[in-house]
């Protein structure tokens, strides 16, 4: 039974680590994102964005109350629209309990050329992919239509992180 719970938590360990890849520059990006890795799913490919500098440290944010903390308060834009199908199809990918390595910053989901993605505005160390749905979820429900959107929710809490979170077509923010 021991040997089967350890091959259990090592196959899990196994799916945090996407395949690596060389540091790209994010596409578009502005402010120093680079490609970490990519990985083939059913549909497409996660590629995984993180910060250039390795400096990035898990952060805290003290100057916003817990109670505010998680309300993932919703802003919707009409700049970088993503595919209302894509966004559900990232959605859907992050429904694991798999834990997200400290430095990415965002994570894209693409099919034929165009992408869907979310991103958050600080790394957190206590992160698992499905900790990304729920705000994800709120912005496609508050600000996509049949076709597209892209919007925000901010106060989210990200593995105990007070973060911006963006669903949107682009890795480095929505609007």
């Amino acid at each position: 039974m021991l040997s089967s719970k350890l091959l259990l938590t090592a196959a899990l360990s196994l799916l945090a680590l996407p395949a690596t890849a060389s540091p790209v520059a994010a596409p578009g990006a502005s402010d120093g994102l680079i490609v970490l890795a990519t990985e083939q799913v059913e549909g497409g490919t996660l590629t995984w964005y993180g910060d250039a500098s390795d400096s990035e440290a898990p952060t805290t944010n003290a100057t916003v109350s817990i109670q505010a903390c998680g309300s993932n308060d919703v802003t919707c834009y009409s700049s970088n629209r993503a595919g209302t199908g894509l966004c559900s199809s990232l959605i859907r990918q992050l429904n694991s309990p798999a834990p997200v390595n400290t430095s990415p910053r965002a994570v894209c989901f693409g099919q034929s050329g165009n992408q869907c993605c979310t991103s958050w505005s600080a790394a957190s160390s206590n992160l698992y992919h499905w900790d990304l749905i729920s705000a994800a979820q709120k912005i496609q429900n508050s600000c996509f239509d049949d076709f597209s959107g892209s919007g925000l929710a901010r106060n989210v809490n990200l593995g105990g992180v007070c973060v911006t979170q963006c669903l949107s077509g682009r890795a480095t923010g929505c609007n």
